[in-house]
């Protein structure tokens, strides 16, 4: 499934209150994001013993702004997760691609660091 966002009635403004968010999401992105979200919990659930995914959203649940990263550890240490190469440690065949292995980060978008990571990496295994 291909989803491009639509232009849609989100605005960002200042005013004498300061900064004003008003963020709006269709009925139909909603369902499109429902949609996903138990696809995800379907593919998973076939190869996990237990899958906790929240399908029922709403727009609130999707009010977030943040780039979270940082929760695998990359490197050479013993106790780091996963290699140089986004291999996972402990299996051949596994890799991570995401802003998980983002050790340092700001208030930039993380993800053309996440798209460039994924080109090196489909290029490490198209190499084997």
């Amino acid at each position: 499934m291909i989803f491009e966002q639509k232009r849609g009635k989100s605005r960002i403004s200042y005013d004498s209150d300061g900064l004003r968010v008003d963020w709006c999401i269709s009925k139909e992105e909603l369902f499109i994001y429902k949609d996903m979200l138990k696809k995800l919990k379907d593919m998973l659930t076939d190869i996990s013993d237990d899958v906790i995914i929240e399908t029922d959203i709403n727009d609130e649940w999707l009010w977030s702004a943040a780039h979270h990263s940082g929760t695998i550890s990359l490197g050479k240490a013993v106790d780091d997760l996963v290699d140089k190469d986004l291999k996972l440690n402990s299996c051949d065949n596994v890799f991570v691609c995401d802003g998980s292995v983002i050790q340092e980060h700001s208030y930039a978008n993380t993800g053309l660091t996440i798209g460039a990571l994924s080109m090196r990496l489909s290029e490490r295994v198209c190499r084997g």
